[in-house]
């Protein structure tokens, strides 16, 4: 999406993010507006929080963790930082090249 910094990377064991797995959060400035984007259910991590990351990367490896039925990457983009509720997700369609 975007050059970012990692807010934060999450484990099906440390009870934040139950259902999503390993999750990783980052957050990117896009024209002055900040974004934060999820990536769930990952294998592995290869970021840790506070991480600078740039566009293109690779921040860790699709999978099956969380409650999910096969591998695949849940990829969600939030206007502001992540909510549960999602009331400020956006379509990530609008986002990407």
């Amino acid at each position: 999406m975007a050059d970012g910094i990692v807010i934060s990377t999450n484990t099906p064991w440390d009870g934040q993010m139950n259902g999503y797995g390993n999750v990783i959060l980052i957050a990117h400035s896009v024209n002055g507006t900040v974004y934060t984007t999820l990536y769930a259910h990952l294998d592995s991590m290869s970021v840790t929080a506070g991480q600078s990351v740039s566009k293109g990367q690779t921040i860790g490896k699709m999978g099956s963790t969380g409650n999910v039925t096969g591998p695949h990457l849940h990829f969600e983009v939030h206007k502001g930082g992540w909510n549960a509720a999602k009331s400020n997700a956006v379509n990530p369609m609008n986002m990407l090249p």
